[in-house]
Parts: structure tokens; C-alpha cells; sequence
């Protein structure tokens, strides 16, 4: 089991800036993610499922990781709501500087399906900086 916390990243420069809960259950394979974000007037819900299919050491205490995962995303500002849904890859980077702590960066390209406007595909990359403590 896990828990941590990230800064939401945004590797393509729009603005948008937040914070997320990560967590990982014994019981469930997938990291789980609930982020949280303004931006120019607009809150952004988020959650996020991914399963690390590839994990490896790199080097030392730096590991690898990479998998399928998926996303869903509701918008609320400006009189409207919108909701976003779609599948991203995060590849991350991780290290152990003592345990139970790691200490991780990840970027995540992502397709997705936009409603309100329909928008088909859409394209993102996510990305987060956080720590996360296993148990």
C-alpha cells in the first residue's frame, strides 16, 4: 500500500498548475490519482488509474516505470461544465533516497475524448512531481 502527494505538472505550458493524492491498495493492482487544479477561472477535477506493467531498476536507488492507464476529467468555470475521458501511458522516474519514501517524476501522453464541446481526439501530456510513502 501507498500514499503520497504531487503537484500536477503541465509539460506543454497552458497554466495549469494543482495538486493530487496518490494511492496505491494491496488489494487493487492500479496507482490511483485525485488531483485538483484552478486555471484562469476554472476548476478541474481529476482521477487517474494506471497499471505499472513495466517496472525496473535503472541505476542505484533510480527505477522505471511504464504502463497503460486511464483518465476522467470534469471542468467547471465560466458557466459551463465539461468532462473529458481517456487512456495516457505515464512513464516515470522514480528513487528511494531511504525507505518507505520514493520520490517520483512522470510525464504521461494521453488521448482522450472531450463532451461539451464534443472534441474527438484530443491530445494532452500530463505530468507530476510528488512522493509517495508504501506501507
Amino acid at each position: 500500500m501507498a500514499i503520497g502527494g504531487a503537484f500536477s505538472l503541465d509539460p506543454i505550458g497552458n497554466g495549469a498548475y494543482g495538486a493530487a493524492l496518490s494511492l496505491k491498495l494491496d488489494s487493487f493492482p492500479p496507482v490511483m490519482g485525485i488531483s485538483a487544479r484552478f486555471s484562469g477561472g476554472t476548476f478541474n477535477l481529476g482521477l487517474t488509474a494506471d497499471w505499472w506493467m513495466y517496472h525496473a531498476p535503472l541505476v542505484g536507488i533510480l527505477s522505471l516505470y511504464v504502463g497503460p492507464g486511464g483518465y476522467l476529467s470534469l471542468g467547471i468555470g465560466g458557466g459551463t461544465a465539461n468532462l473529458d475521458i481517456g487512456a495516457r501511458v505515464p512513464v516515470g522516474l522514480q528513487i528511494f533516497p531511504l525507505e518507505p519514501l520514493e520520490l517520483f517524476l512522470e510525464v504521461a501522453p494521453a488521448i482522450g475524448l472531450a463532451l461539451n464541446p464534443f472534441n474527438f481526439p484530443t491530445f494532452g501530456l500530463q505530468g507530476a512531481l510528488g512522493f509517495r510513502f508504501w506501507f
